[in-house]
């Protein structure tokens, strides 16, 4: 009952990934009415009791999963949709030190004051300031701040920071403006002690080499990571261990349950002291996790710990998978919202795969028979082994050597394959958090792991244990940081060994990962009909529809990338001779990705690619690194054959550098003086994949393109029309131009008429100007907007023009991502909001 209780439960709170929006009282009402009458005609009609409880137990999942959504969207909810500057009254939630940069704290929000008073329910933000640094746990301010809901921008691929507050249970986000004294209130706030206990930890750690690496196994926070520190932590495979989780809160009940057996065993027998290692290893499991601040992946070790330790009070025996199973329920039951954290399912998906190779080792006793031998002979005491001799004590240490080396030779063994088991079987997670593996990652850990795990954590745990009297924790923290050098010396020395793969990879990864796990539960040689069985289904079942998969992966792998490939699309462009066999896929796509404030679109046909402008940089990133490349990567494109730059702005060529680095395209255009790229100016036309570039403004060149300078592109699949027979489509990029450039354009083209058409310059007054759109009727009107952008971009009369012209208005600020596909004369377009990334929290952050 306990177990279907529990797989219920859990089906009912998961079931929250899969609501495209949170149902109404009266719908959830039915669907409540509907499951109950199920499961009572499954329990009493048909005799599935098991089934029946899995389903109301669902049934009660749903429900605690709804109140628990229905309080958040209704705690952001009470954050006005396009933001407002609200004086907020609240404690500080994060732990901040002057001497590790951080321009952001989180702040849970108590009171709200305006004209008039407002009461709300409490809610958690994350604050930026650039003077977060200053700030400490506990403080009680008052502030006034642009406050926003947690809006992020939403495109097929790359990082979704809109799952990512919702995962971590924040409200809204926003930007400090000032500290107002203090007012009355009765909130009382003073500096936490973790707080206290981290600031003397910064002060005794700041000058050691890898400061940043033992706050993040000390404290678990990562602010001192840097970028380069994330990057070889990446390419070694060892961010995991940044991670307070299973492996350091096993430690530390490891530890505390050692030091309660030396303590029991100094101390008076007493039977109140039976238990007392057990008790003192929770209570530093707990101390380490408070001091981590209670991350998901440490929740679930110490509530793990904690059943673990009840069970052996109570004297009961239970399996490890229900142990898992019941810690996993009560995570979700804790924070149902905490799913969708990478931290939750790599940890958890960790720990399975280990109790996998746990249950399935099939034939580990025959495998160290002779350690076993070698044991007994060492542990038969000598009176029993004959007369004492130097030719017997001889033998014994000999015995005793080959005992230890035998040991140390098993769990280097053990160690090694379970590396290559984790990193095989976590493959599909790998590649849906992170979009790769790291190669090097089992040789890295076989090293690493140890080090970290018997005597850098160790070291840091003495060191905290003594850290009000410095002198001699600086002595531990010394030690740490030296056993830390091997470790960074392996990570520096992987960076490289990344491998990246895109979502066409999907379907082997899973089929390889799955294969593992199959061989590892059913091994071949007892089952070999099963794997026969599953080969021949495999290849009788309409094996042919698979076939274009299979040889679009081929061809990837035998042109490294697109380099053979590239060579030939970039000849027939210069020869002006197109493929236009029938083979030929007669679909193309024109993807206007969420980049915020800027542009970056991607014009893709037969597995190939042209990017149109590249979005915004900022001192740490780009729209390039963030946004066009996991999104090029994910349709499995690592080469461009076309860079086209609109104009100089760097909200439309910040990242250009960036891709021409990273994606080598065969040819550039831009409509200024650029080393190494092609005029794109009136006049100019060439041929792409069947689909005809026609340039449309500027006239000529200049030193430095402005906005009326934009490379005004038209794109058309005529010669596919002409050769199938249909209509024509026509693709109109506008860039940034103004209202005297659409005039000019309208007089020189008179015939112009697209079907997809960008509004130019961000739907800013400056452009669309009326003559304009009169003389134009497309189908669609494309807009790419940041939604809190400062110019308050798209202009209301400007988005009016094209409403009252009847042209839909797809914009990115409101739809996310627009992808437009064209295919024999038809136009259809899906948006990341509402097709391929809907979710039941993204109308309420994008709400206007």
């Amino acid at each position: 009952m306990v177990i279907q209780a529990a797989v219920g439960f859990s089906i009912g709170l998961l079931s929250l990934h899969y609501w495209s929006y949170v149902p109404a009282t009266h719908e959830l009402t039915i669907i409540t009415l509907l499951g109950g009458g199920v499961a009572l005609f499954l329990r009493y009609y048909l005799c599935h009791y098991a089934l029946a409880n899995v389903l109301i137990w669902a049934l009660a999942g749903g429900l605690f999963v709804y109140i628990s959504t229905s309080n958040y969207i209704y705690t952001v909810k009470q954050i006005p949709p396009m933001g407002a500057n609200i004086t907020i009254v609240g404690i500080v939630d994060s732990i901040q030190n002057v001497n590790i940069p951080s321009d952001n704290f989180d702040f849970i929000i108590k009171e709200w004051r305006g004209q008039p008073e407002t009461s709300i329910r409490e809610m958690k933000v994350r604050l930026y300031w650039d003077k977060a640094n200053t700030l400490k746990q506990g403080e009680v301010l008052q502030l006034q701040a642009m406050l926003r809901r947690p809006y992020g921008r939403v495109n097929q691929a790359g990082y979704d920071a809109e799952k990512w507050y919702v995962g971590h249970g924040f409200h809204g986000r926003g930007h400090l403006l000032s500290v107002i004294p203090a007012a009355s209130s009765a909130l009382q706030g003073t500096v936490s002690i973790r707080q206290r206990f981290f600031d003397t930890v910064v002060e005794q750690v700041i000058d050691s080499q890898h400061h940043g690496l033992l706050l993040a196994l000390s404290f678990g926070v990562k602010d001192a990571l840097t970028a380069d520190d994330w990057l070889w932590l990446r390419d070694s495979g060892l961010a995991h261990l940044m991670a307070i989780s299973g492996l350091h809160i096993g430690l530390a009940v490891a530890l505390g349950w050692w030091g309660g057996l030396r303590l029991r065993g100094a101390l008076p027998e007493a039977p109140n002291l039976t238990w007392l290692p057990m008790w003192l290893g929770l209570l530093v499991a707990l101390s380490y996790a408070w001091l981590a601040g209670f991350s998901v992946p440490t929740q679930r070790a110490l509530l793990m710990a904690c059943i673990v330790m009840l069970f052996t009070r109570l004297l009961i025996l239970s399996p490890g998978w229900f142990i898992l199973l019941l810690t996993f329920v009560l995570c979700l039951a804790i924070d149902p919202l905490a799913s969708y954290t990478m931290g939750f399912w790599l940890s958890f998906s960790a720990v399975f795969v280990l109790l996998l190779l746990r249950v399935s080792r099939h034939d580990m006793g025959e495998q160290y028979a002779i350690s076993s031998q070698q044991e007994e002979v060492l542990n038969t005491p000598s009176k029993q082994r004959g007369p004492s001799s130097l030719a017997t004590m001889l033998s014994s240490v000999v015995n005793a050597i080959t005992c230890i080396l035998l040991r140390v030779y098993r769990g280097a063994k053990q160690l090694l394959v379970l590396q290559l088991y984790l990193l095989a079987l976590m493959l599909p997670l790998q590649w849906y958090f992170f979009g790769g593996f790291s190669a090097l990652a089992p040789v890295v850990n076989f090293i690493a792991l140890p080090l970290v795990s018997f005597i850098t954590v160790p070291l840091i745990f003495a060191a905290l244990l003594f850290m009000k009297w410095p002198e001699l924790a600086s002595i531990f923290w010394w030690l740490a940081d030296f056993s830390l050098q091997p470790v960074a010396w392996l990570g520096k020395s992987s960076v490289g060994a990344w491998f990246e793969f895109s979502a066409q990879w999907l379907p082997l990864v899973v089929i390889f990962a799955g294969g593992i796990f199959s061989q590892r539960v059913l091994p071949f040689r007892f089952f070999p009909a099963l794997y026969l069985g599953i080969f021949v289904v495999f290849c009788s079942w309409q094996w042919r529809q698979h076939l274009p998969f299979f040889n679009t992966l081929l061809q990837q792998t035998l042109t490294f990338d697109g380099t053979v490939s590239t060579h030939s699309s970039s000849m027939a462009m210069k020869s002006g001779v197109t493929s236009l066999d029938a083979s030929d896929v007669l679909e193309w796509r024109v993807d206007m990705l969420d980049v915020g404030h800027g542009l970056a679109v991607i014009i893709t046909r037969n597995g190939r690619a042209v990017l149109y402008d590249t979005g915004n940089r900022w001192l740490q990133g780009s729209i390039a690194s963030s946004v066009v490349e996991p999104v090029l990567k994910d349709k499995g494109m690592y080469h461009l054959d076309g860079l086209i730059l609109s104009h100089a702005d760097s909200d439309h060529a910040g990242g250009s550098h960036y891709m021409v680095d990273r994606f080598s395209p065969s040819w550039k255009r831009s409509s200024d003086n650029r080393a190494g790229y092609l005029p794109c100016v009136k006049g100019e036309s060439w041929q792409w994949q069947s689909l005809s570039f026609t340039v449309i403004w500027p006239p000529k060149r200049v030193k430095r393109a402005a906005n009326p300078h934009s490379c005004v592109i038209t794109i058309s699949d005529k010669l596919l029309a002409r050769q199938y027979g249909f209509q024509a489509t026509e693709v109109l990029l506008t860039g940034d131009i103004d209202a005297i450039s659409e005039l000019l354009i309208a007089r020189a083209y008179p015939q112009l008429s697209p079907d997809v058409f960008f509004v130019p310059h961000h739907g800013s007054k400056t452009s669309s100007s009326v003559t304009w759109l009169e003389r134009i009727t497309p189908q669609l009107a494309l807009v790419s907007v940041g939604r809190y952008n400062p110019w308050q971009l798209p202009a209301p009369s400007v988005k009016a023009r094209y409403l009252q012209r009847d042209i839909p208005w797809l914009s990115t600020a409101e739809l996310g991502q627009v992808s437009v596909v064209i295919g024999q004369g038809e136009v259809q377009y899906q948006a990341a909001r509402t097709n391929f990334r809907q979710a039941w929290y993204r109308d309420a952050f994008s709400a206007l």
